[in-house]
């Protein structure tokens, strides 16, 4: 499938070596000039335009870093390039082929993450655990005392929105980790949180435990987050990424789909017609998790009607749940082409499904497993508070759905032990709603992240969300 995207994107010269990490492996050593091995780990794409991508150095020379970001641009990307190589810091430009609109370098490089390069060259250990290029650095930084700080670098006009937040919630009592203090421009730092991310499956026990830190959250008084009610976090990767929350833009270079910019907009509370979310007809709520669509809608063509089939996807949703959403599923019928009819049709749905009922409450944003440390006392804290914001409950628990579901889980075991230690339940209806928009919304995770199923995983999503919706029963 690498093959075919990069034959229908001849534009980016340099993409089938982007796709996969031996091609690309093959260039950074013939840049340094030294044999490399590295695994991609998380890329942004603009079909036609650009492409940046993040690896790990697992083997190469001394004094190599071993975080490298390669950016390409198509050919009217050349100010661009010219742009990043002057605004680099010393020493975090390694290579450049202007000819062939690449560039090599280290995370510092990142002229949208100005902050990150004083984290870097600084004397205290630096461990890397996170880089979406444009949007945000997240690392664990050594102390003077021998300890450790998590340390988070954004663009700065989007540290206030962060930071704000994060105040606001250390005053809570929700068990969330303590902002320590920010640094300009654009860097805060946390405390610690020691122990392990949670993993799927999750055991009955974090899933009831989950549920009660979650309950804690959403009982947190709204007033206590900023004057808008809403914190805008960065893209998941949803393009995370995964959130219906969009943040302000910080690499114009990189839309994620179809040549739109991207989002500067939190998603509106919703549209739909009568009846709203209940009007999504799932009988079982979440079903049991797996595959099991076998429907072989008829194949949509993007090759042949790219433009109609890409607009017609947007159309469908653009308004209705935010930016990110529509620009996503756009995405996904473009990498694989022949689920664009079965993605339109999801779109539909989705656009009749009403979002804004239930009480609104502190979101985390972007719930999931790996958002949750179990601390060595066995108490959890949450982290990645970057989409917090006010909107319904079932939107986390969609959130969270959607995660088990992408990973061929059941929903309905873990929302059934979630809801022993959460307490009532929102609206199943409203929680299988929001589902569909949060599976849409991580349809192309696992092409951003370079997993090599990544074709699978689309495929997936898709399936996941169409036996979610019924297709059947929505003509």
């Amino acid at each position: 499938m690498n093959s075919d995207l990069a034959r229908r994107d001849p534009e980016l010269t340099a993409l089938p070596m982007m796709l996969e990490d031996d091609l690309l492996a093959s260039w950074v050593s013939g840049a340094v000039g030294s044999p490399v091995v590295l695994r991609r780990k998380y890329l942004r794409y603009k079909r036609h335009t650009a492409i940046v991508v993040t690896a790990a150095v697992d083997d190469g020379p001394a004094g190599l870093p071993r975080e490298l970001v390669v950016w390409h641009w198509a050919d009217g990307g050349r100010p661009k390039l010219d742009k990043l190589c002057r605004k680099a810091p010393a020493g975090a430009v390694l290579h450049v082929d202007a000819a062939a609109g690449l560039v090599l370098g280290t995370p510092a490089a990142d002229r949208h993450l100005p902050g990150l390069a004083a984290v870097l060259g600084g004397e205290q250990e630096v461990r890397t655990l996170s880089f979406k290029p444009g949007r945000r650095w997240v690392g664990s930084v050594g102390t003077a005392d021998g300890g450790r700080q998590l340390v988070r670098v954004y663009p700065p006009r989007d540290l206030a929105r962060f930071s704000s937040a994060a105040r606001g919630l250390a005053g809570s009592g929700a068990p969330v980790a303590a902002l320590l203090g920010t640094r300009a421009p654009g860097g805060a730092s946390f405390e610690w949180v020691p122990g392990r991310a949670l993993e799927l499956p999750l055991t009955a026990r974090d899933a009831r435990d989950l549920g009660a830190v979650v309950g804690q959250l959403h009982r947190t008084p709204v007033a206590l987050l900023p004057p808008s009610g809403t914190v805008e976090g960065e893209l998941s990767e949803n393009d995370s990424a995964h959130s219906v929350s969009a943040p302000a833009s910080a690499g114009e270079a990189f839309g994620d789909a179809a040549g739109r910019p991207e989002p500067s907009a939190p998603a509106p509370a919703g549209r739909g017609g009568p009846g709203g979310a209940s009007r999504l007809p799932v009988p079982a709520l979440l079903g049991t998790g797996g595959p099991g669509s076998s429907r072989t809608a008829a194949a949509g063509s993007v090759q042949a009607g790219e433009s109609a089939a890409l607009e017609a996807v947007s159309a469908a949703l653009n308004g209705t749940h935010g930016p990110e959403v529509p620009a996503t599923v756009a995405l996904a019928a473009w990498l694989v082409p022949d689920l664009a009819s079965r993605l339109r049709r999801l779109a539909r749905i989705a656009q009749n499904v009403d979002l804004s009922g239930g009480p609104q409450v502190v979101l985390h944003g972007d719930l999931s497993a790996d958002q949750v440390v179990r601390g060595p006392d066995g108490r959890l804290t949450l982290i990645d508070l970057d989409r917090v914001r006010i909107g319904p409950a079932a939107d986390d628990l969609g959130c969270l759905a959607a995660s088990v579901l992408l990973e061929k889980g059941s929903a309905t075991d873990v929302l059934r032990e979630f809801g022993t230690g959460y307490g009532p339940l929102p609206d199943e209806a409203a929680i299988r709603a929001w589902t569909l928009v949060h599976l849409l919304a991580r349809s192309t995770e696992a092409f951003r992240t370079c997993r090599p199923d990544w074709p699978d995983q689309v495929r997936h999503a898709v399936e996941a969300a169409e036996e979610l919706a019924q297709e059947e029963v929505y003509p």
